[in-house]
């Protein structure tokens, strides 16, 4: 769910979207327009896609983006597990101090015979677009007369100060969706997400990856997720102590998240286990690694995935919804990258978004047609490999495997954010959508 930071929605795609059951496509002047009430007949002839190992940039350990080309024009796009559209800076925008895309300046952009307007809520504030079709390209990838939408104003202000140029929807959305997402129009049916976890180190997106299956690196964790990838989140731990989800909670994996989210009785919980965290992060690595199951898998993130140096000043909107606050709002400080989320129930329990700190450490690969998500660790250049202990036989109380990992990370440097990149949810807005899917 793109935020930039972190939670975000849409009016009609997304966490909590509302249903729609059909759809005219491609409808673009001079077209055909098809009626099609499932999606598999209408992509049955795109044939599948080949494996393209893409390379992210990462700006201030907050947002990877890697080049998507639309209309002939090379934008910066965050590829994003937890929305389903693409949404692209426009030309259009009065208000706006810069964009990545102008319509007037290609030769294959369609204007719908009848434009229609609409609003994305995401966490970071509100986004008005316009609908329009157009030649879209990732690596080798092409589709021609791709649905776009064109933001011409927006309430979004990390947007004027980072290199964004478009949110490129790759969510799932649900099994029967009647709107071709971009992946489908692709012939992409599986990705993976890969992010360095070094400082300012880059990320990657693996396109039409190979099967996880056939790779015994790989651990399978149950999609229970109808909209997201949301899978079942239970025992979360610090040390042998768990602190939260004892009964159960849902949890979105989603790349466009730069922090953790989850309700601030959780957070405060394991706050207790940090109170001795050194603002200079000088004692960061002995911090308590945390740990967690996902669909039955056990999780464990060292103490280098969930804290940061924070460099900057802090927006009184990032501010109100830290959990753990730096000592004032000019910082130079050790932060736990976690953030409130009031709470919101899913079908499993309490929400929690399980971001970018996840896929620091974790190889993910997606695979749409199964709905099924597999984990691996993964090398230095981003690839899948088998730890010395798997996954799925690690004890996640104080098993082998976690002190292994922990000792293998002890002499990482801590990561630097920008806290001005971090804008806040718009948990208004979430609770009225929240329909219980997820």
């Amino acid at each position: 769910m793109f935020s930039i930071l972190l939670l975000s929605i849409t009016v009609n795609a997304g966490l909590l979207r509302s249903r729609e059951r059909h759809i005219d496509f491609p409808a673009v002047p001079n077209g055909p327009v098809v009626r099609k009430t499932n999606v598999a007949e209408y992509l049955q002839n795109i044939p599948p896609a080949t494996k393209f190992k893409q390379s992210l940039t990462n700006f201030q350990n907050t947002q990877y983006y890697g080049d998507i080309i639309v209309g002939g024009q090379t934008l910066h796009g965050i590829f994003d597990t937890g929305s389903f559209e693409l949404l692209v800076l426009s030309s259009r925008c009065q208000s706006c101090q810069r964009y990545g895309y102008n319509h007037s300046s290609s030769t294959t952009y369609v204007e719908p015979q009848d434009q229609t307007a609409k609003e994305f809520h995401f966490g970071s504030g509100p986004a008005l677009t316009v609908t329009g079709y157009e030649n879209v390209r990732v690596g080798p990838y092409t589709v021609p007369k791709m649905p776009i939408w064109e933001i011409v104003d927006h309430n979004i202000p990390v947007l004027e100060i980072s290199k964004l140029d478009a949110i490129v929807g790759i969510g799932p959305g649900e099994a029967d969706r009647t709107t071709p997402s971009l992946m489908q129009m692709m012939g992409i049916t599986r990705y993976s997400v890969c992010l360095l976890p070094q400082d300012q180190a880059p990320g990657y997106m693996i396109w039409q990856d190979a099967d996880p299956r056939a790779n015994p690196a790989f651990t399978p964790i149950p999609v229970e997720g109808e909209v997201h990838w949301g899978v079942r989140l239970d025992q979360v731990k610090v040390g042998s102590s768990a602190f939260a989800c004892q009964g159960g909670c849902g949890a979105v994996l989603d790349s466009g998240t730069s922090l953790i989210a989850a309700p601030r009785s959780s957070l405060e919980e394991l706050g207790k286990s940090l109170v001795n965290l050194s603002p200079d992060c000088s004692n960061m690595h002995e911090m308590p690694m945390l740990n967690f199951n996902l669909g039955g898998v056990p999780i464990s993130l060292p103490p280098q995935a969930y804290i940061a140096r924070m460099v900057g000043v802090i927006p009184p909107s990032v501010w109100d919804i830290l959990t753990f606050r730096p000592e004032s709002e000019v910082v130079m400080q050790c932060v736990p990258l976690l953030m409130d989320l009031d709470t919101m129930t899913t079908p499993m329990g309490p929400l929690w978004i399980i971001g970018m700190p996840f896929f620091r450490f974790y190889y993910t690969t997606f695979d749409i047609p199964t709905r099924e998500v597999h984990i691996a660790h993964a090398s230095s250049d981003c690839e899948p490999i088998a730890y010395p202990v798997p996954i799925n036989q690690i004890n996640a109380t104080d098993g082998a495997g976690v002190s292994m990992l922990k000792q293998h990370e002890k002499s990482m440097e801590p990561i630097t954010i920008n806290p001005a990149t971090l804008t806040a949810p718009n948990l208004a807005a979430l609770k009225e959508k929240m329909d219980g899917k997820f």
